[in-house]
């Protein structure tokens, strides 16, 4: 009789009704340790686009890391116990390069885990996409353009490389509205680069929307040299606003010296994008190779546009400039 009592009493603990009622304040202590964790820190640096509701992280590191990165929480309620273990050896396996945030609160009832996998990346092939806000388009994906594709990395706001997926304008420095333009000529150009070399590629994209058409000179020299410890420095792909006609090619020239100078690449490639109308700053642009070493220009315009239309939107040209520029980082980068 005690016998069959005991079991009577396990079978009442077990129910469908106590494992939900289990079940349930395991959410709820979930949930609440969840609401007081703000951040998660990575050498200092708030995880790009953490969110407490997600559990695992995939983060990259610069090709000269060799020690562990030191992880910190930020908290938006100190009455939890936080407990940190880092990766012990970025070079090993999974479980070996990744570490380990533990949350629970002051009773330890409830332990809530997130686990950070950290991969130390190659030295990358870096391209610096600056120029004019109208180089978007209004093209729409297709099942043609995959979302992620391989070696290919974009730099982050928070000075990281994530695998690059469209829209590649995302993290520009200006017009955030960007984001909802869903392909670029940055996509073709990164399809051909990595199809016919082995080199892993990073891109740095940055445009503007100021009036005169210049990018945000300060602001794209400081992302860019953020940028630089993730690799070398292969081109500067600066693609002409819709009217520049009062730009010298004196003025020009200095433009592309000082931003060489300051980045530290005094020769590196410089490719001018031609995306205008035809415009008197046509005539400086189409002989900007003569005029500045290491420098060449390529016209975007396809025989597919349309008169009188801003042909930087067409879908087809975004194609064919990233066709164009591939040939030309093919030919004087590999």
């Amino acid at each position: 009789m005690g016998d069959l009592f005991r079991i009577m009493i396990l079978v009442s603990l077990i129910s469908p009704a106590n494992v939900a009622t289990s079940k349930a304040q395991k959410d709820f202590a979930g949930s609440t340790l969840r609401t007081s964790l703000q951040a998660i820190l990575v050498n200092g640096d708030t995880i790009e686009n953490f969110d407490p509701r997600k559990n695992t992280y995939a983060i990259n590191l610069p090709f000269t890391t060799l020690n562990s990165p030191k992880i910190g929480v930020i908290l938006k309620n100190p009455d939890v116990v936080v407990k940190i273990f880092p990766a012990p050896n970025l070079f090993g396996n999974i479980k070996e390069r990744t570490a380990i945030v533990l949350i629970s609160p002051l009773d330890k009832s409830y332990t809530l885990s997130y686990n950070l996998t950290f991969s130390v990346l190659p030295k990358l092939d870096l391209y610096l996409f600056a120029g004019h806000t109208g180089i978007y388009s209004n093209a729409i994906i297709s099942p043609y353009y995959p979302e992620e594709l391989p070696r290919v990395y974009l730099f982050t706001s928070k000075y990281g490389m994530e695998p690059a997926t469209n829209p590649y304008y995302r993290y520009s420095n200006l017009y955030p509205e960007l984001v909802m333009q869903p392909i670029e000529m940055e996509y073709v150009f990164s399809k051909r680069i990595t199809g016919n070399t082995s080199a892993r590629i990073g891109l740095i994209v940055n445009t503007t929307n100021q009036p005169e058409g210049l990018f945000s000179y300060d602001r794209t020299l400081f992302r860019t040299i953020s940028a630089l410890k993730w690799g070398t420095l292969k081109a500067i792909i600066w693609r002409t606003p819709k009217d520049m006609a009062s730009i010298s090619m004196k003025d020009l020239a200095l433009l592309v010296k000082n931003l060489r100078n300051d980045l530290g690449y005094p020769n590196v490639l410089f490719i001018a994008g031609e995306i205008t109308k035809p415009t008197i700053f046509q005539q400086v642009i189409l002989s900007f190779d003569h005029n500045i070493p290491n420098s060449i220009w390529i016209s975007d315009l396809s025989n597919t546009s349309e008169a009188n239309r801003e042909p930087y939107r067409d879908a087809n040209n975004q194609l064919v400039f990233g066709d164009r520029l591939a040939d030309l980082v093919l030919k004087y980068c590999y």
